[in-house]
């Protein structure tokens, strides 16, 4: 896919770009990373150094795939069923798997992030994974596009304290992000 079609075809494009950029920065040579499906990730994928060596698991199909062509990441697919809208794996198979690894960082996306209740989604098998994957990882790092502060859905992955680093597009001192400085949160 050219930049153009891509850029024409993701939802806030520019705002994942800067996620992505700002997430980069946080990774270090020779880490063992987790990097969620969706679009934030995907773009975090993208832009990973050619010459940074990594180990990255992965549930998502695409980002797998995107990693592949990088000759100094290992690439792990964690697998399971798979859900055909997410394009990730889910269910049990994938959360042991996720069970018996220790990630340096996991970088994760979110339907839904509150500064009070945490972060939510529609879809109970995805809590689940997403669950596998904080308890997995020695640091959090949540990448959410603005427009998904303060609001929440049905099912609850998490509490906001769960998240060690929040990435948004966004300069951290914005006051929509006022009510996550109260938590203890490293914000980019």
């Amino acid at each position: 896919m050219t930049n153009s079609a891509r850029l024409t075809n993701i939802y806030k494009i520019e705002d994942k770009v800067a996620i992505a950029v700002k997430a980069v920065s946080m990774l270090r040579d020779g880490a063992v990373i987790f990097l969620d499906g969706g679009t934030t990730c995907m773009e975090l994928a993208r832009i990973i150094p050619e010459n940074l060596n990594l180990t990255c698991f992965t549930i998502s199909l695409p980002v797998a795939m995107e990693l592949s062509h990088k000759a100094n990441i290992n690439v792990i697919s964690i697998g399971g069923q798979i859900s055909k809208e997410a394009q990730i794996a889910i269910g049990a198979n994938a959360i042991h798997h996720l069970s018996e690894i220790r990630f340096d960082y996991s970088f994760i996306g979110t339907g839904y992030v509150d500064a009070t209740y945490g972060l939510t989604e529609f879809d109970w098998d995805i809590v689940q994974i997403k669950k596998a994957v904080i308890k997995a990882s020695k640091k959090t790092v949540l990448l959410s596009i603005s427009e998904k502060l303060n609001s929440q859905h049905r099912y609850k992955t998490c509490d906001i304290n769960s998240i060690n680093t929040m990435i948004t597009e966004l300069k951290p001192d914005n006051t929509l992000l006022k009510a996550f400085r109260n938590h203890d949160i490293k914000i980019l």
